[in-house]
């Protein structure tokens, strides 16, 4: 059974080996995503319980996900969503982002957003089938791919 609960501090090992685990294929193919590389001092201060997920099945780290208030306006926004790739397409993204949206609903926000790459051959579409809308493009510095900015009705 997947359970999702808040990071604690000895998750944090953890949580950076998972995010570089699942976000290899991306960095080999030119996404370098802020999940591939991050480093263990710059993902310290995101690992806030408040803000910060984790779910684990059978005792075991499969799945990461941050979920925030964007810096401006009302809406939300999710990042660093990782799935261990041992368990790829068992449902845990999906389990994620439907408790991102439940705590963002809680939270009073209109919209829940996130940041993909444009050109990614699965996430742009796997968001879609979730009821996410393009609504922005933007190219980030320091990123080989352009961003695609995806948002939800909550």
């Amino acid at each position: 059974m997947l359970a999702i609960r808040p990071v604690r501090p000895e998750d944090a090992p953890a949580v950076l080996a998972l995010l570089h685990a699942a976000h290899a294929w991306n960095l080999a193919n030119g996404f370098n995503f802020t999940a591939a590389d991050i480093t263990a001092e710059d993902l310290a201060p995101r690992l806030t319980p408040a803000h910060f997920f984790v779910a684990e099945q059978a005792g075991k780290l499969v799945g990461t996900i941050e979920v925030k208030p964007e810096k401006q306006g009302p809406d939300w926004g999710f990042h660093l969503l990782a799935v261990d790739p041992e368990t790829k397409g068992g449902g845990v993204g999906r389990a994620l982002v439907a408790f991102a949206e439940d705590l963002g609903r809680r939270m009073g926000a209109p919209r829940l957003i996130l940041d993909t790459p444009e050109t990614h051959p699965w996430l742009p579409a796997f968001y879609a089938r979730l009821g996410y809308e393009p609504f922005r493009t933007d190219q980030w510095a320091g990123k080989r791919y352009r961003s695609v900015l995806m948002a939800k009705r909550l």
